[in-house]
């Protein structure tokens, strides 16, 4: 008897239908029935997932063929839960993908086929994500960041515009938590549409998109506020798609006029997860 007629494979209710695996760029998994039709056991080898229009990786072959862990013995009769995952390249677009998983042992072969639900995945790094500048009031700087695109979709990358400007050193104002009277919680809870204290820093730079999988350097340049005071180390939080980095801007003594000014970098905090 041909393995095709001995084995069924399934995981959705309806007879002849296809497996479905669904997961997040990066990882793709599901569960399927295994059966043994026959009264004999069946002795299977390594099986494979055949998915053409994707990009497989970690023991991928070529041609988006990856090789799953199924069982290697199974009853005559026997059906078994089975869990079954592999990984596809991170930058692979969302969507809904015809596969085909094949079975094998001394006999034959079977092929079932299969769908894959690769999910949107939204996912950036920045690099680095600190940056510390030197600038008199009304003063500018240059600078520059590495845009890492993690996910699977474009990430566009607009005009960063205006950041407030806090004194990192300075101790969080108090929440209307801790406020004794309801006059004093009124005045905390207005205190966020306040004007910032030293300002907003002003961030131009060029609009451009970051395809999966790739990586783009924005450069900007940064504009100082007029009346910041001279010899103050002040943090702006700008703001990248989901992510921010941390820009730490020095007034020199005095506020005497300088050139514009270079960035120095700190270390990422972040790991590239490839490059």
């Amino acid at each position: 008897m041909a393995l095709d007629a001995r084995v069924k494979l399934f995981n959705r209710r309806e007879a002849g239908e296809a497996l479905l695996f669904v997961g997040e760029a990066g990882s793709v998994s599901g569960e399927v029935w295994l059966e043994n039709r026959d009264a004999r056991e069946i002795e299977l080898r390594p099986a494979s997932l055949h998915a053409p229009q994707l990009r497989l990786i970690e023991g991928a072959r070529a041609g988006g063929t990856a090789r799953v862990s199924l069982p290697k013995y199974l009853r005559g009769h026997e059906r078994q839960l089975v869990s079954i995952a592999f990984d596809v390249d991170p930058s692979n677009p969302p969507g809904t993908y015809d596969a085909s998983l094949v079975i094998e042992d001394a006999e034959g072969t079977a092929t079932f086929p299969a769908q894959i639900v690769v999910t949107q995945d939204y996912s950036l790094s920045i690099e680095p994500d600190e940056l510390v500048v030197t600038a008199p009031p009304g003063g500018s700087f240059a600078g520059e960041v590495v845009v890492v695109n993690e996910g699977n979709v474009p990430i566009d990358v607009w005009p960063l515009g205006e950041f407030p400007l806090d004194d990192p050193w300075r101790d969080p104002r108090c929440c209307c938590c801790c406020r004794d009277d309801k006059v004093g919680a009124d005045e905390a809870e207005h205190e966020s549409d306040d004007e910032p204290e030293f300002g907003v820093v002003v961030i131009d730079n060029e609009r451009t998109t970051v395809q999966p999988g790739t990586s783009a350097t924005v450069r900007f340049v940064g504009h100082v506020p007029d009346d910041v005071p001279a010899n103050m180390h002040l943090r702006a939080r700008p703001r990248i798609g989901i992510k921010r980095f941390t820009l730490d801007v020095i007034t020199p003594p005095g506020g005497a006029s300088e050139p514009r000014s270079e960035p120095s970098r700190r270390r990422s905090t972040q790991k590239r997860k490839r490059s």
